[in-house]
C-alpha cells in the first residue's frame, strides 16, 4: 500500500503553522522581567548590534574600540564574525525608523524569526532524505515544539548560533539539490543548488566561527561520497574553494584567527 500524499498546498499551509508555533513557543518561554540584559558574550554582541545601528560608516566593527575589554580595547571584527550584528545593526536602524525603539525586544524577535525559519529547511531536508512527507513533518515539528531547543532559541541569548543553524540547514538542502538533480531541469537545478549553497558559505563565513571547519569537512564529503557526475563534482568543488576564499577575503576573523586557507 503506497503511503498517502498530502497536497502540496496543505503542507504549505501546515509548514506556515509550524512556523507561527514555533515563533509563539520561543516568545511565550521569555519574560521581559527575568530577561530584561543581556549577559556575557550576548551582552557584547548587543552592544556591538547597537554601535551598527547608530554608526554611519559601514565598517564600524573593524575599528578598535576601548568600549569593552577595558583598558586596552579591541577590534571586534578580528575577535570573532560579525555578520550577525551587522545584520541586526540594520535590523535595529529600521525598526527605530518605523518607531519601534525598544532594541532589546527586537534583537529577541531576530533570534526567533530566524530559527524559527528552520522549520522549512528541516522539513526540506528531512523529506528529501528519507523520501517521506511525514518523515518532514515530524522533523519541522520537532523544531517547532521541542523544549530543550526552545530553552536556547527564545532570544534569551544573542548568539550567533541560532542564525548559523539556519544557514547550515539551508547549505544542506542546496546540496541535496545537486546530489537530486535530472530530468528536463539537470542544468537549472545544478546551477541554482550549486549558486545557493555558494552564498550559504559566504553567509556562514562572515557570521559563525566554525564555519571554515564545517565548510571543509563537509564540501569534501559532498563531493567525494555524493551520487554525482565528474561535472558536478568539479563544479561543487570549485564553487565551494571560491566562496570559501571568497569568504577569507572579505571577512577580517578568519584572517586575524591565522585560520587554515585564510587569506594572508
Amino acid at each position: 500500500m503506497s503511503a498517502v500524499k498530502i497536497p502540496d498546498y496543505a503542507i504549505k499551509i501546515i509548514l506556515v503553522l509550524l512556523f507561527l508555533c514555533a515563533a509563539g513557543a520561543r516568545f511565550s518561554s521569555t519574560s521581559s522581567s527575568l530577561y530584561r540584559y543581556f549577559r556575557g558574550e550576548s551582552a557584547m554582541n548587543y552592544r556591538d548590534a547597537l554601535t551598527v545601528s547608530e554608526a554611519r560608516a559601514a565598517n564600524v566593527l573593524d575599528r578598535h574600540t576601548d568600549k569593552s575589554n577595558w583598558p586596552e580595547g579591541y577590534r571586534p571584527a578580528g575577535v570573532r564574525p560579525v555578520g550577525v550584528e551587522y545584520l541586526a545593526g540594520v535590523v535595529l536602524k529600521t525598526a527605530a525608523w518605523l518607531g519601534e525603539d525598544d532594541s532589546r525586544a527586537n534583537t529577541r524577535r531576530l533570534v526567533v524569526f530566524f530559527f524559527s525559519l528552520c522549520v522549512f529547511t528541516v522539513y526540506g531536508l528531512s523529506r528529501n532524505l528519507w523520501g517521506s512527507q511525514a518523515a518532514g513533518l515530524a522533523a519541522a515539528a520537532l523544531v517547532a515544539v521541542f523544549m530543550p531547543l526552545i530553552d536556547v532559541t527564545n532570544g534569551r541569548e544573542f548568539g550567533h548560533t541560532p542564525f548559523a543553524l539556519f544557514a547550515v540547514t539551508l547549505h544542506l538542502l542546496f546540496l541535496q539539490r545537486v546530489a537530486r538533480a535530472g530530468g528536463d531541469h539537470t542544468l537549472r537545478r545544478q546551477i541554482v543548488g550549486t549558486a545557493g549553497a555558494a552564498l550559504a558559505v559566504v553567509a556562514l563565513m562572515a557570521s559563525w566561527e566554525l564555519a571554515p571547519y564545517y565548510v571543509a569537512s563537509v564540501s569534501a564529503i559532498a563531493t567525494l561520497l555524493y551520487p554525482l557526475t565528474t561535472s558536478q563534482r568539479r563544479l561543487l568543488a570549485a564553487t565551494h574553494l571560491a566562496s570559501f576564499v571568497a569568504g577569507a577575503a572579505l571577512f577580517a576573523y578568519p584572517t586575524a584567527s591565522r585560520m587554515a586557507f585564510a587569506w594572508p
